[in-house]
């Protein structure tokens, strides 16, 4: 019962003496539109008023004007002053007559007409206490015959008034969660390339270090005393070493963006495989490359393909270094297989940390809807 009770009490309270709640426009034409309404109110009040006293006639058009004047930014003060003056009776003295309507023939249409407001704005417990008071008030001043089609009138605006509140503020609601929804979306999306970029990196530093430690380390035994091999030899690892700095800047400026360019980021192809067997032969790597001129893929595939080829490269030189490497591609129209196969290294030099390789590639061939299968054979070789 205290569960239900306060709910109401604070529906009666809001109507009573709680906050108002103004129309979300700020637009300054929109209240000098009522404020002209409610002057227009009150001349039509003040004339119909005629035989009066003329305190009675001023007090009575401000009580009618005033309420329509607050409108749009004050509905309930405006309500509160409407029922304020709807409960006053004025004395014989005053109105020997006595008055068609308690106030005015308007007061039956701005009273309702203020319940739709109330209702467009506040919640459903203040809507209902605003509809009952109104009724009640209503109901004493009001001739019986007259009775049934206001109390109705009140009745149907505030269903129809609460009904539309919810409906604007499921689409507000709704219209909130899609805007939520769809930031989500794009930074899902920016961590995903971001994640894509960093395995670009990976694979990027993983090879061009790769081969500059095997051109380093193998110089010794592949160049004889000749001074120009040597020199020639030093501007190759230069070379490759300018390279992997500018694949990494350009990475970092993508990482480092707020919205990632995949355009920056290096995007290599079937084509460029025969140039990095080459490269890695020329660092002293055993690799043997067949690859028939009818293999073709989609831009994707093929920079998966080249990936693939570029990380092998970089675990057979960092695992198995001196190794034969054999590479080999097959195409059809549904289907490209690659086949990276090196042979068991006599000096086996295994490198600290890494690991994730294989799990890169994984990735990689899983998002073309490809498969990978990665191990040691019977005979030793990978």
């Amino acid at each position: 019962m205290e569960t239900i009770g306060k709910p109401a009490m604070l529906g009666l309270w809001t109507v009573v003496a709680g906050r108002d709640i103004p129309y979300a426009s700020r637009r300054s034409w929109l209240t000098g539109v009522f404020v002209l309404l409610g002057l227009g109110t009150a001349l039509l009040v003040h004339d119909h008023l005629a035989g009066m006293p003329a305190p009675v006639k001023l007090a009575l058009a401000a009580g009618a004007g005033l309420p329509v004047a607050l409108l749009p930014r004050h509905v309930l003060a405006a309500w509160r002053i409407a029922m304020v003056a709807t409960l006053l009776n004025l004395p014989v003295e005053i109105a020997p007559g006595g008055l068609d309507w308690p106030w005015h023939p308007l007061q039956p249409v701005l009273l309702p007409a203020l319940v739709l407001l109330i209702a467009l704005r506040h919640q459903t417990r203040a809507v209902i206490w605003a509809a009952l008071l109104t009724t009640a008030t209503m109901a004493g001043h009001l001739p019986s015959h007259h009775l049934p089609a206001s109390l109705a009138a009140v009745a149907v605006v505030a269903v129809i008034g609460d009904q539309v509140r919810r409906r604007l503020e499921a689409q507000h609601s709704l219209a909130a969660e899609r805007k939520l929804t769809e930031a989500e979306q794009e930074r899902s999306a920016v961590l995903e390339e971001r994640a894509r970029i960093a395995r670009e990196m990976h694979d990027v530093v993983a090879h061009h270090m790769s081969m500059i430690a095997v051109r380093a380390e193998t110089a010794p035994y592949r160049l004889n005393d000749d001074r120009s091999a040597r020199d020639s030899e030093f501007v190759a690892i230069a070379g490759a070493s300018r390279a992997a700095l500018q694949d990494m800047r350009r990475l970092l400026g993508v990482l480092r963006s707020d919205s990632p360019d995949a355009s920056l980021a290096p995007s290599p192809g079937l084509t460029d495989v025969p140039a990095l067997v080459h490269t890695a032969a020329d660092a002293g790597l055993d690799v043997t490359l067949r690859w028939p001129p009818e293999v073709t893929a989609t831009p994707l595939v093929g920079q998966t393909a080249y990936r693939i080829i570029q990380e092998a490269l970089s675990n057979a030189t960092r695992h198995a270094s001196g190794a034969p490497v054999r590479i080999e591609a097959t195409a059809d129209t549904r289907t490209l297989t690659i086949t990276v196969h090196n042979k068991a290294s006599t000096h086996p030099t295994p490198t600290p940390g890494g690991g994730h390789g294989l799990t890169g590639m994984n990735e990689r061939v899983a998002a073309v809807g490809g498969t990978l299968r990665a191990g040691p054979t019977p005979y030793g070789s990978f």
